[in-house]
């Protein structure tokens, strides 16, 4: 994992993801094998290495910044794809560590949630799918206990948590370039500054612009803090700048766009010509 991280190829896999989105946003098949893949690899990979360098956390990373990318494309087979496969990592990692009896903490804390779920079901109507009820309500706390088990008392270093950052950052990459091309060649983008489908690449604005922000995040992160050749700084300062403009376009809550008091006018003027 570690010869992934070296200098000389990062930007090779920022130009792969930016492939990747081009890619995608032509043949649409390819957002499903890479979903399989994505599973496969990361499977394979941290068995292999044992989880030796917190594989399992690296693969998970990946999966955060990706999922948006995968359900936005057709690609994830099932809405819950990015918490499963992220349990999937994680607890295959808590097999190649110690088990600290602290731990058994979070399965306590977790079962405590249970009497929550069957009040939950008893106070739904009774049209409501059982199965799909107890998977959507249950699955981010498995997630979440699956995340807690592996990182409760890891320790990582600086280096590791920048790799993190810019392992998150890959996939937003080719989300922005998958936007990018479906609203090149759209009419009538930004007809109002209402929360706009069309300028997020057809998916729920809401969640595009969340990922986009967490996309402007790193971006922003890895300029300041990651050690580069100065080429490799303007790429970050440039995918900061324009993340956080495809982000505020979308001109969703879940971006930036509330933070004006004046939705209806506030950014109308700025935004909608500068494209």
């Amino acid at each position: 994992m570690s010869n992934l991280f070296k200098s000389n190829k990062y930007i090779y896999f920022i130009l792969l993801h930016a492939i990747l989105g081009l890619v995608v946003s032509s043949f649409l098949i390819v957002s499903k094998v890479l979903s399989i893949l994505i599973v496969v690899v990361g499977v394979l990979y941290i068995i292999k290495s044992k989880d030796k360098n917190n594989e399992a956390l690296f693969f998970a990373a990946y999966v955060c910044g990706i999922e948006i990318f995968l359900r936005m494309t057709g690609g994830a087979f099932f809405n819950e794809y990015g918490k499963y496969v992220i349990s999937l990592f994680c607890l295959l990692g808590v097999l190649f560590h110690p088990v600290q009896i602290s731990k058994l903490l979070f399965i306590f804390l977790f079962l405590l949630l249970i009497p929550s779920l069957f009040i939950g079901l008893l106070d739904s109507s009774y049209e409501i799918n059982l199965r799909k009820s107890v998977i959507f309500n249950i699955s981010g706390e498995l997630c979440l206990l699956a995340c807690c088990l592996y990182t409760f008392g890891k320790k990582i270093d600086f280096k590791q948590l920048i790799n993190l950052v810019y392992v998150i950052s890959l996939p937003i990459v080719s989300i922005v370039v998958y936007i990018s091309t479906h609203t090149l060649f759209a009419d009538n983008v930004y007809v109002s500054t209402t929360s706009n489908f069309a300028s997020s690449g057809g998916f729920g604005p809401n969640q595009v612009s969340t990922i986009l922000g967490l996309g402007t995040f790193c971006f922003f992160v890895l300029f300041i803090l990651k050690k580069s050749i100065p080429y490799e700084k303007f790429l970050y300062l440039g995918l900061f700048i324009y993340t956080a403009y495809r982000g505020v376009v979308t001109f969703s809550r879940g971006g930036r766009y509330d933070l004006c008091p004046y939705n209806d006018s506030c950014f109308h003027w700025n935004f909608i010509y500068l494209y």
